[in-house]
């Protein structure tokens, strides 16, 4: 796993840093002034691996800190995590599409934290789990009742009918002995004729032929009922159950809350009793009431546990399930739901796999000029310099053990030689500092035994250090700052990217190199980039010498909400956002700028450029990789309109090749007027084939049009009525700020030429062409 992204909430200065995103490539770099808050991250950061925190680390209004981390899954890892067979299907699933896990350590008191997830879209599976849960168990009681009632209905109804059905049959019978005594003849003397009796006979026919349907239909009713009875009557039966599981498991709730009390009344008790012999019947009382609230607890959740299957059963069977679909589905769901967990459980279950934090502080444990081998074996962390001489043996890929082997003196003289050059000749290639004109350090360290001057450790071995120059041989603690942190990080990190584990590692340092020459810093620079690949780095600066300027992205900007206020909260940027810091936070990539323009061959025997300031500078090189410029271009700024006639005396007098872009303001006018008159141009005559005066812009900004100038430059969505250079005027803003930051959004955002508007683009390249024309 690898640390993905952080947020640090109520941590000192810091109030809610909100989720800021770590470089991809495994070294990310925070920048900003001191006070500004940039250790408190690192800080905050490594306490939500270890846990622990500080009295100092808890802010003024007693609110306590939260510190999430956002790590992802490398490679194939995911399929090696065991325990996530264990966790629900769904989780699993949003596991796994984001290939992430959110985790959040959040304290109750100053000793106390625990670990929760941090994680949106877990969070939205768990509102919409509990809300579907409580759904189900909704609609199955409102199912069961209705199911009960539609039950009692149709009894009734049968009932009812079975009433009716026996009317109608008396009244059948009634008819059919009627009708039996007229055919018999018994009944004759009661009619006057025998049209009266054929009439009678008639009339007995139909009603019996209506009473014989009316029976028939009713017993279809009733047959009907009994059938919808019978359909109903598993419901019937699990309704009744599950109305009998509601009832036992209230009543067991209800029992283990009148546990809880009395165990809360005695355990009260004994805390304010003062006499010994009361205590003795309160701790047997309070024996006795705890048994009894652990057999109501496990009662109530097995009651609990009936209670749920119940009424899974019923949400399936009134989905129309079958009774073995529904008992099928109320396993399977509750057999998922033990995999569910909480979201302490699922935080606890994933901490195991997250990188191993390591927070690295200077001379924490420098090279000692000798330690026993025995406190190395024995893993003696209290011998001074353990940790680096320890450090010192992983790097050279050597077991402590082995100086304790029965090997010759000349086997041992040998091995030692052999290492002692490999470590140099890895140590030379990151610390690049000569003492003299030609004479790199060289590390050394020796196999020694105590003489007979020490009694209690005669004859016991030990290590010897040096660090050797062509003239001295001297031990670390003789030699300056600067080597011995060096030496100290360098090892550490070695040490560290040969360890073997299972896990991943983590380095967090602050301000690493203090101490360090410019050159020096570059080569701790250089580390970074040699372990990146085995070791995910984290640290703070304040030197351009730690900054690479091809590799902004992994820049995060740290400051204060009110620069003036060193109690305002800490805000961080993301590199996307840094264009949003202050000059002063980013005068570290300034500075950088100004370095870099040191370093490399601006001025040329050819095709130099002059401009006015750092802006154009910033703006002019970062188009010019826009459009893949493929002509020789070596921009010089002069930091200053004004400087512009000395850098062309100096240009002059080298005899180099160069041109002039002026701008078409006052301020640049008055300038290519003062240049036209030098000598150097032969009073005018030759200006125009060395000045680019690009009168229809006041400054270069205004070569952007204003929508693009507001996406790309500014970054906001407002109303310019006037020029771009006048809104920047008008409104304050630095130039050389939102020239930075249209250079870093370009290089983060990856911006292409095309995605400007056809007035944007149509000045640019008339810009270059123009270039291009008159450096010829």
């Amino acid at each position: 796993m690898k640390l993905k992204a952080f947020r640090i909430r109520n941590f000192r200065s810091i109030i809610d840093t909100n989720w800021n995103k770590f470089s991809n490539d495994n070294i990310t770099c925070l920048i900003g002034q001191n006070e500004s808050g940039k250790t408190s991250v690192i800080e905050g950061i490594m306490c939500f691996s270890d846990g622990s925190i500080s009295e100092d680390m808890l802010r003024s209004d007693l609110s306590l800190p939260e510190i999430s981390c956002r790590f992802v899954f490398e490679d194939n890892e995911l399929n090696q995590i065991d325990v996530l067979d264990t966790v629900h299907p769904s989780v699993q699933e949003i596991i796994r599409k984001n290939n992430s896990i959110g985790l959040k350590r959040k304290w109750v008191s100053q000793k106390n934290s625990h670990l929760l997830l941090d994680d949106e879209d877990i969070d939205v599976f768990f509102a919409s789990y509990t809300k579907e849960k409580e759904s189900m168990e909704h609609q199955a009681h409102e199912s069961a009742e209705e199911i009960t009632k539609m039950a009692a209905r149709l009894n009734e109804e049968v009932n009812k009918v079975n009433e009716e059905l026996s009317s109608l049959k008396v009244e059948l019978f009634e008819a059919k002995d009627e009708f039996q005594k007229l055919q018999d003849g018994n009944q004759l003397k009661s009619f006057n004729s025998e049209e009266e009796v054929n009439h009678a006979i008639e009339r007995l026919k139909a009603k019996m032929s209506a009473l014989e349907l009316k029976i028939e239909k009713k017993t279809e009713s009733i047959k009907s009922r009994k059938g919808r009875l019978s359909e109903m009557s598993d419901k019937v039966i699990y309704a009744s159950e599950l109305f009998e599981a509601k009832e036992a498991y209230n009543e067991a709730a209800e029992k283990l809350e009148e546990a809880q009390i009395e165990l809360d009344q005695i355990e009260h008790l004994k805390n304010n009793s003062q006499h010994s012999k009361e205590l003795k019947g309160l701790n047997l009382k309070l024996n006795q009431a705890n048994q009894e609230f652990l057999y109501h607890a496990e009662n109530c959740e097995k009651c609990l546990n009936e209670y749920t299957y119940k009424y899974l059963i019923f949400y399936a069977l009134s989905t129309d399930k079958k009774i073995d679909e529904a008992e099928l589905f109320a396993s399977t769901y509750i057999e998922n739901e033990k995999k569910l967990g909480n979201p302490a459980d699922l935080a606890e279950m994933f901490f195991p796999f997250i990188p191993i934090f390591q927070y690295f502080e200077d001379f924490s444990s420098l090279l000692p000029n000798k330690i026993d081998i025995d406190d190395i074996i024995k893993e003696n962390s209290s011998a001074e310099g353990y940790r680096a001489a320890r450090s010192f043996l992983i790097s050279a890929g050597i077991d402590p053990e082995f100086f304790m082997g029965e090997h010759s003196s000349r086997i041992l003289k040998q091995k030692i030689e052999n290492l002692n050059g490999e470590i140099t000749l890895s140590f030379q290639d990151y610390w690049r500092q000569y003492v003299g004109e030609n004479n790199k350090i060289t590390i050394n360290f020796d196999l020694e035994h105590y003489g007979l001057n020490h009694h209690d450790k005669k004859g016991e071995p030990f290590l010897e250090f040096w660090i050797k120059d062509r003239r001295e041989r001297l031990y670390p603690k003789q030699r300056s700052r600067g080597v011995r942190w060096f030496l100290s990080f360098y090892l550490e990190l070695q040490a560290t990217a040969r360890l073997k584990s299972n896990r991943s590692r983590l380095l967090l340092i602050d301000e690493p190199g203090v101490s360090l020459h410019a050159r020096a810093q570059e080569d701790v620079l250089k580390v970074f980039e040699d372990i990146k690949d085995k070791i995910q780095i984290i640290y703070t600066t304040h030197s351009p010498h730690l900054v690479d300027s091809n590799k902004l992205y992994r820049l995060l900007a740290v400051q204060r909400a009110n620069d003036a206020d060193d109690r305002s909260q800490t805000l961080v940027y993301s590199a996307k956002e840094i264009s949003k810091a202050s000059a002063d936070t980013l005068s570290p990539i300034f500075t950088l700028m100004g370095t870099r323009i040191n370093d490399q061959k601006f001025v040329q025997q050819k095709n130099n450029l002059i401009v006015d300031e750092t802006s154009s500078f910033y703006y002019i090189t970062t188009l010019m990789k826009m459009l893949d410029y493929k002509e020789e271009l070596y921009v010089l700024p002069a930091t200053g309109v004004q400087n512009i006639p000395v850098l062309v005396n100096l240009l002059v007098g080298w005899k180099l090749e160069f041109a002039v872009l002026l701008t078409g303001n006052d301020v640049n006018q008055n300038i290519y007027n003062t240049l036209k008159e030098t000598v150097f141009f032969e009073n005018g005559k030759s200006a125009d084939s060395k000045i680019l005066h690009l009168t229809e812009f006041p400054q270069i900004e205004d070569i952007f049009s204003t929508i693009d100038f507001k996406r790309f430059v500014l970054h906001e969505r407002i109303g310019i009525t006037e020029s771009n250079s006048e809104f920047i005027k008008l409104n304050s803003y630095s130039r050389t700020k939102l020239a930075s930051g249209f250079m870093l959004h370009v290089l983060h955002e990856k911006t292409k030429f095309d995605d400007f508007d056809e007035e944007t683009r149509e000045n640019i390249q008339m810009l270059f062409e123009n270039i291009r024309d008159i450096l010829k």
